[in-house]
């Protein structure tokens, strides 16, 4: 499941006849990057984070795909308004979001949040003693899941992971049950 999330819905993965919004959800994740980027250089830029949003927001850590997820929700959760927004990255020197970047960015983590909470589940400490008897079920409610809502902009990245997790798991006999 990890490298689902990790490599295969990797962004250059995608061509932009496959995928025409790549580009801009490469742009208005890059502008997030700089701002991550940004708090974990700069301690005033972190404060002044910190007051806009009322926390310290969290930064990716590459060990952990599910960081980028977390990040992106914490940052949506405590996000006010797009002028606010505006205003902290430009003070910041970071190209603003507009309201298609943010739009991009909900649609992406709508997308990805069933793999996210299948994996919080695979990499936590309670997920590791429940054995494999939770993953049969688990993929089917994450194949449920993504098949039950249209992503107009992001369709491309859902139906990857429809696709990586039949092909990763066809071996094991399992997706007469899970189709």
């Amino acid at each position: 499941m990890n490298l689902i999330a990790s490599v295969d819905i990797e962004l250059s993965n995608f061509d932009n006849k496959t995928f025409p919004k790549r580009n801009a959800l490469r742009q208005a994740l890059s502008k997030m990057t700089a701002l991550w980027s940004k708090i974990g250089r700069s301690i005033s830029a972190a404060e002044k984070i910190k007051e806009v949003f009322g926390i310290a927001l969290p930064t990716p850590c590459p060990t952990r795909w599910n960081s980028l997820y977390d990040c992106l929700s914490s940052f949506l959760k405590h996000y006010k308004s797009l002028d606010v927004a505006s205003t902290l990255f430009s003070s910041l020197g970071i190209p603003a979001l507009t309201k298609d970047d943010l739009d991009l960015l909900i649609e992406y983590m709508h997308c990805v949040k069933p793999l996210a909470a299948i994996l919080d589940i695979f990499q936590g400490d309670k997920g590791c003693f429940l054995g494999i008897g939770v993953v049969l079920p688990l993929l089917t409610k994450l194949k449920k899941q993504l098949n039950q809502r249209v992503f107009p902009n992001i369709g491309p990245v859902r139906d990857r992971i429809l696709s990586r997790i039949q092909d990763r798991y066809a071996k094991y006999n399992i997706f007469c049950v899970l189709d």
